[in-house]
Parts: structure tokens; C-alpha cells; sequence
């Protein structure tokens, strides 16, 4: 296995052949932030390991007897991505297809084992998956007369890291297609 190294808005990321888990593509979302609009994250000085998916948003158990994939003792830093390249080198157009999970907007993680991209990666695409706020976290009311620009904050979160110019520093060199 060998290391990968990618440059992201914020830092340069540590992944293990091609791929990489966990990049923040926003700050932790507690104190103001918690039920806020997604804000860029902060800037890291050196190279940040991504060899972990980042920790799953409070949920409930998916069903009685069966354990939530949430772990409170892993902290906030639900807002992140994990790609899977097949690194082909440069000049390569590859499909890139961005998954966000399922789970009925309450449960769910991209870290599960169902949603591993090495398959996808392995037969040339890049794969990316999402981690978003669910439940309550992300799909509270908003009550009436509340500031402007409140809204349920995970349609934030899909807006915010969507769009391929959030992508491109990830991947950058690793999928030419978004370079």
C-alpha cells in the first residue's frame, strides 16, 4: 500500500492508495454552528491523515436490538467526504459520481460497508461519499420569523460540498477529469 497525498481547500491530505476518508469539507457543527449553514473549515498546516471515515451523526438505532452507527465519544466532525480513485495518472477522463447515502433522512453513514467505493473505483470511477446531518441535526423546523437564510441545515450541506469546484482540490491529480 502506498501513501496518497492530495491538496484540499484547507490542507493537504493523507489518504493510502487512493483513497482517502474523512476530509472535512466544513467545520465541526457545534455552538453556533450546529444547526447553521455550513462554513469552510479550518485551515491545517502540514499533512492531515484521511485514513478514517469521520464520525457518524447522532441517530437512533435503524432497528430495536441493533446498534447505531453514532459514537458520541468521536466528536463533531460529521461534515466530511471520502473518495475513491483509481489514480490512472494524468490525462485521464474518468467519471466521477458523488453517492449521498440513504436511511429515511434519520440514519445512515457513508462509513458503512455497503457504501465502500473500492468496487466502483476498481472498474475506472472516482467515488465520493458524503457524510450529511440527519434528524434532527439537519432536518429540524425552522420556526417562523427566525433569522434569514435559516433553513434546515442538510440542504445546506448538499449545496454547500456538491458542486465539482468543492471536489477538484481533493482530487486534484488524482482525477483528471475535475483537474
Amino acid at each position: 500500500m502506498s501513501d496518497s497525498v492530495a491538496r484540499t481547500d484547507s490542507g493537504a491530505v493523507r489518504g493510502v492508495s487512493g483513497v482517502w476518508k474523512g476530509i472535512p469539507f466544513a467545520a465541526p457543527p457545534r455552538g453556533d454552528l450546529r444547526f447553521a449553514a455550513p462554513v469552510r473549515p479550518e485551515p491545517w498546516d502540514g499533512v492531515r491523515d484521511a485514513l478514517e471515515f469521520g464520525p457518524a451523526v447522532p441517530q437512533p438505532s435503524p432497528a430495536p436490538g441493533v446498534p447505531t452507527w453514532f459514537d458520541a465519544d468521536r466528536g463533531f466532525d460529521w461534515l466530511t467526504v471520502n473518495v475513491w480513485s483509481p489514480d490512472p495518472g494524468r490525462g485521464a477522463r474518468l467519471p466521477v459520481m458523488v453517492w449521498l447515502h440513504g436511511g429515511g433522512w434519520r440514519i445512515g453513514w457513508p462509513g458503512m460497508p455497503q457504501y465502500d467505493g473500492a468496487t466502483l473505483a476498481g472498474h475506472g470511477v472516482v467515488v465520493v461519499t458524503v457524510a450529511y446531518r440527519l434528524g434532527h441535526e439537519g432536518f429540524r423546523d425552522v420556526p417562523a420569523g427566525a433569522a434569514v437564510g435559516v433553513a434546515p441545515a442538510c440542504r445546506s450541506d448538499g449545496r454547500f460540498q456538491s458542486p465539482a469546484a468543492r471536489l477538484r482540490p481533493a482530487l486534484r491529480g488524482h482525477a483528471p477529469c475535475l483537474d
